[in-house]
């Protein structure tokens, strides 16, 4: 029965062999005694194992449209936060544009040491973690959370940081566009609780730090050259150490930075 087949799914399953638990939910779609969430469990196998054909089958058992009708899933669905593991055993939610049934592109930038980046494309298990809230104001700003499962492709991305004082309103909404422009995922980790030391008074300045993710065929060198043209105007200069070491430029000037501003 099809209870049995559940039990087979799922121990074919934690053996790592997607492929085959979809097959065997796949055998049942069309019972009576199928349910959503058979349906979605075998989606998630499937897109696991890259066997998008039976993503389809399951989609058009849920009645859920796609715009394509062979080969790789790869839509805009939205914004979704996807939950993933961090070094210290804790959980971080990761903004994703979801691209498919099971699947999420990472949009966040993420630190340097970390299993995932932006750009990574992840399989996740497509069950709410948070109800739906029932106010309307509410639902306006909710970003669904779903839990990974596994990365289906890592983008190659690389982060580096940036540190020192905020500029102006004016300046940063063009460094946005910069980075924007390129695609260079940008995310800014710091909060409003954040200062750095004025290098002649001492005065406390707002502080902005964080990460931007660059592609594999954007290489280091290039990153600082337009971090350089974009922020060379700023009344205080922002510091990217690691990225100067890396491509041995300007270093003493960024660790001038990082020591006159108390970064």
């Amino acid at each position: 029965g099809i209870e049995a087949s559940r039990l087979w799914a799922a121990a074919v399953q934690q053996s790592g062999d997607n492929a085959r638990g979809a097959a065997i939910l796949r055998d049942v779609l069309d019972s009576e005694e199928a349910e959503p969430e058979d349906i979605w469990r075998m989606i998630t196998m499937a897109t696991a194992a890259e066997d998008w054909e039976t993503v389809r089958a399951g989609t058009t058992k849920l009645g859920m449209p796609l715009n394509s009708t062979e080969g790789p899933i790869e839509e805009e669905m939205g914004l979704v936060r996807i939950i993933l593991p961090a070094p210290d055993g804790s959980q971080r939610a990761v903004i994703s544009l979801r691209t498919g049934p099971a699947t999420a592109r990472l949009a966040i930038p993420q630190p340097s040491g970390m299993d995932y980046n932006a750009g990574d494309l992840v399989v996740f298990d497509p069950q709410l973690l948070e109800p739906i809230p029932e106010n309307p104001e509410e639902q306006e700003g909710f970003i669904p959370p779903f839990a990974a499962v596994s990365m289906l492709r890592p983008g190659g991305y690389t982060s580096w940081f940036f540190d020192g004082a905020a500029p102006s309103e004016a300046d940063w909404t063009e460094f946005n566009e910069v980075m924007a422009e390129r695609g260079w995922p940008m995310w800014v980790y710091s909060d409003d609780s954040y200062t750095v030391a004025h290098p002649t008074s001492g005065e406390r300045l707002p502080g902005v730090f964080g990460w931007i993710a660059v592609p594999p065929d954007v290489t280091p060198v290039e990153l600082d050259a337009v971090l350089d043209d974009a922020t060379e105007r700023w009344v205080h200069p922002l510091a990217w150490l690691d990225l100067a070491k890396a491509v041995d430029v300007e270093v003493e000037r960024h660790e001038r930075i990082v020591k006159e501003y108390g970064l």
